[in-house]
């Protein structure tokens, strides 16, 4: 299944991009921040989604740092613009 591409803000160039990207990837996790701005909403909206169940909570890696899977941001997405 082909995952359908999102028009990209210029925003989100920082949001996506860190010192171990490769040239043309995007990472698969971001950071709460990040991933707000990946999904163009306030942090405050990110954790509202999370809470009503809308979205997959964040997994804590090794450091306890929370990080939010790229795919389940997506599968976000494709659901509020009925791409799914």
């Amino acid at each position: 299944m082909a995952m359908k591409a999102h028009a990209v803000n210029p925003s989100l160039q920082s949001a996506c991009s860190s010192p171990l990207s490769v040239a043309g990837m995007r990472p698969r996790v971001l950071r709460p921040r990040n991933a707000a701005l990946y999904l163009q909403v306030s942090k405050s909206t990110l954790d509202r989604l999370v809470a009503a169940g809308k979205l997959k909570p964040p997994f804590k890696n090794g450091t306890a740092m929370a990080l939010f899977d790229v795919a389940d941001l997506d599968r976000y997405l494709d659901e509020v613009m009925g791409a799914a």
